[in-house]
């Protein structure tokens, strides 16, 4: 992974890790999922999403945190940033495409807004290298359980909601047969 933009915190520069994270992505330090590379089922991911929320005391410091997700997406693919990946209905412009790998949706998000991205990268975050049909029966109420919709202007709010209807959506079409088998997403082997 390349190393993070740091965002502007109170009292300092914050770079979306939490502390002493030397662990791969997604994973905290000295988990033992991280040191032995145990898969994690979408809901264990979701929890693990909320325990690392639940450790910032205010909504900036989440919000600062979620930025700093954002900031670590993989570029997305100058040619999928078109209006067939578009996102309709959020405030801001947002890009999602996915491709199918061996079997695994592997999804590439982008954003024109910092906190927008954040907020895509959420869900890259939990669904992405899943199989179309845990996706598809994911339980995607956890995004409510952040406690950032509580600080979100109504729009931004429902772009949440408009974001994991699109990656179900995506996840459907790879299951129909619709979807793309590869693509920018999955041009490197990567998100």
């Amino acid at each position: 992974m390349q190393g993070a933009a740091l965002v502007d915190a109170p009292g300092g520069k914050f770079d979306g890790a939490l502390p002493n994270d030397r662990s791969s992505p997604g994973l905290p330090a000295g988990s033992i999922r991280a040191q032995l590379r145990v898969p994690m089922t979408i809901a264990s991911k979701q929890q693990e999403l909320l325990d690392e929320l639940a450790l910032f005391q205010d909504w900036t410091e989440r919000y600062e945190y979620v930025i700093g997700l954002g900031r670590k997406l993989a570029p997305m693919a100058g040619s999928s940033k078109n209006p067939e990946h578009l996102i309709k209905g959020c405030q801001s412009q947002v890009w999602l495409d996915s491709a199918l790998v061996d079997g695994r949706v592997r999804y590439s998000a982008d954003s024109d807004s910092l906190i927008t991205k954040g907020m895509i990268a959420l869900f890259v975050r939990v669904l992405d290298g899943e199989t179309p049909d845990d996706i598809l029966t994911a339980d995607m109420d956890f995004i409510d359980r952040t406690g950032l919709k509580e600080h979100l202007a109504p729009t931004r709010a429902n772009a949440l909601n408009l974001m994991a209807t699109q990656m179900k959506q995506r996840a459907l079409a790879h299951v129909a047969g619709d979807g793309i088998t590869s693509g920018p997403a999955a041009a490197d082997g990567s998100k």
